[in-house]
């Protein structure tokens, strides 16, 4: 076939890639290579390789996914003999079912044999709206690198042929101090023409001051048409950066001199009372019973540690198997001591020590738990886990998971947004202070899976129609605020996502599901590649993180 083709046309490069050596083809061709690998067959002939390499197929897009594709990018760029790949698919393949509401797959016409879901693995959606793993690829791929560096903005351009031209850069520069973000200065100024692969540098524009009280300091150029053409209208955005330009240390929670928490004890109960808060806590269980903020409940079901998340189909190949098998979703705790205790100046601390363990299953944490309870009503949760026995070497997650009731309906945020992003899916979002609702904080995948974080938090508030509830940072060892986490809240359990079939089989709660992740493994494409890299994994390891949760009220 080879030789007939080539005798018929000899301009067209022949590509099969059953043809490991490429004895018969134009290209080395390979499917889902793992990084390391891809890496070691670029090298493999020097400069002076014979034929390129192409990757027929790699990051999957099958549901919420796929992850690590910068770091594709980043070789494709590298490494003269990789010419780039096929993202596997472009679109998802469900057929729209009237009567029933959703887009359909193998399985649902009672067909036998059938592939599943696996015809769901495009960039974009059944009905060819942008998915999430389409937005993510554009920023990957985008044909214009910027950079900040110092007072210059440095722009790369990537096109092997294409000169910049006919564009502008808008620069924003804005401030976020704890609560709220300002913009302090805006412009926009033509972009330089640029000949293919090559690099200019552009001064930024003086811009005001930054005050010395501002937390972060950030600055966003974004590179965009100046008029219209065929394929987008004025103002469509090429590429974008984002630059940190300054920051400071954000204080731990202030000591309020004349405010000391009240406690009362009894039998199986402490109490304790501030301004605006309550907490009932129980001694037996080593758990809140009850806490109220400005006379309503906080939660429904109390904070607690918890490692389990809804599997992506990228984690249904094996991941999540071995995180069934180790009982991650049904973590149990066996309480060896509480102790209350004063602490710093105007405030106490209730200090659980208990063993939380897997059910029926050789392992678990030795843990430390600490509630420390300020005068001004803020709480800080502190976990110090060691793990022991058989446990597994990953887990999805490690946070806390605690439900809300209905009233806590506003959800504001200083972080990755506005949608959804993980370890290894966030180049897209950028940083920001966002609001949504928890309705809008879920992603509707056509399978319903894993979905909703946000990742590189640095603040979360979670309200009520009336502006009462609170706010959530993360304290690092040196008591400092600040340091990122991840989060979702959402009106669905895990367990109600992990039943699901499609979307219509999610039936909307009342209750507020927030999770907070000290760390929240990456998505990865291994249902049909490689697995997720290992630096966007969770390792099961000692571990300590502290959430600290302040008091907010319509007035502040």
């Amino acid at each position: 076939m080879y030789e007939y083709a080539k005798g018929h046309d000899p301009t067209r490069l022949v590509h099969y890639e059953g043809d490991r050596k490429a004895e018969t083809t134009d290209m080395s061709s390979y499917m889902y290579l793992e990084l390391d690998n891809l890496e070691k067959k670029a090298l493999a002939e020097g400069d002076n390789f014979t034929k390129p390499i192409i990757l027929c197929e790699y990051a999957m897009a099958l549901g919420n996914g796929p992850g690590a594709m910068q770091e594709y990018q980043e070789r494709f760029y590298k490494f003269r003999r990789l010419q780039g790949g096929f993202v596997w698919e472009f679109s998802n393949l469900g057929l729209w079912m009237e009567d029933k509401g959703y887009f359909a797959y193998g399985g649902d016409f009672d067909d036998f044999p059938n592939d599943g879901t696996f015809t769901m693995d495009g960039l974009v959606n059944s009905a060819h709206t942008g998915g999430r793993g389409l937005v993510e690829m554009k920023k990957v791929v985008e044909p214009v690198k910027m950079t900040v560096d110092r007072g210059d903005i440095l722009l790369h351009n990537l096109h092997d042929f294409h000169m910049l031209q006919g564009l502008s850069l808008n620069i924003t520069v804005f401030t976020f101090n704890g609560r709220k973000d300002k913009t302090v200065f805006q412009c926009t100024i033509p972009c330089p023409l640029i000949q293919p692969m090559e690099t200019a540098t552009v001064t930024l524009p003086l811009f005001p001051t930054i005050p010395e009280d501002v937390l972060q300091c950030w600055i966003t150029i974004s590179l965009q048409l100046d008029d219209a053409t065929a394929w987008a209208g004025k103002g469509h955005e090429i590429a974008w950066c984002q630059h940190l330009l300054s920051h400071r240390d954000w204080l731990g929670t202030p000591i309020m001199i004349n405010n000391q928490p009240q406690v009362r004890e009894s039998k199986a109960f402490y109490e304790i009372q501030c301004p605006n808060m309550f907490i009932r806590f129980d001694q037996i269980y080593g758990r809140m019973a009850e806490w109220k903020l400005h006379n309503r409940l906080v939660f429904t079901s109390a904070p607690t540690l918890a490692a389990w998340r809804p599997p992506t189909e990228n984690d249904m190949k094996r991941e999540a198997a071995i995180w069934s098998e180790h009982f991650l979703g049904n973590l149990q705790w066996r309480i060896i001591s509480v102790l209350l205790q004063p602490a710093a100046a105007n405030s106490v601390k209730i200090t659980v020590v208990a063993y939380i363990g897997a059910v029926i299953r050789d392992w678990g944490f030795n843990a430390s738990i600490e509630y420390t309870v300020y005068g001004d009503g803020t709480v800080e949760i502190s976990y110090f886990l060691q793990p022991r026995g058989h446990y597994p070497k990953h887990l999805p997650r490690l946070g806390i998971d605690m439900t809300l009731p209905s009233h806590f309906s506003a959800v504001d945020w200083f972080g990755c947004g506005p949608e959804e992003s993980y370890a290894d899916k966030r180049n897209s979002q950028k940083v920001g202070l966002y609001s949504r609702t928890p309705d809008t904080l879920h992603t509707e995948y056509e399978f319903p899976q894993e979905n909703g974080n946000r990742a590189g938090t640095r603040w979360l508030q979670v309200t009520d129609t009336h502006g009462n509830g609170f706010s959530v940072t993360r304290v690092n060892e040196s008591g400092h605020k600040g340091d990122e986490f991840d989060f979702t809240a959402q009106h669905y359990t895990a367990s109600d996502i992990e039943a699901a079939r499609h979307p219509t089989d999610l039936k909307r709660r009342d209750e507020v599901f927030l999770r907070l992740d000290a760390a929240h493994a990456g998505l990865g494409t291994e249902r049909c590649g490689p697995a997720t890299l290992e630096k966007y994994r969770v390792l099961c390891k000692n571990t300590r993180f502290t959430f600290s949760f302040e008091p907010v009220s319509q007035e502040d």
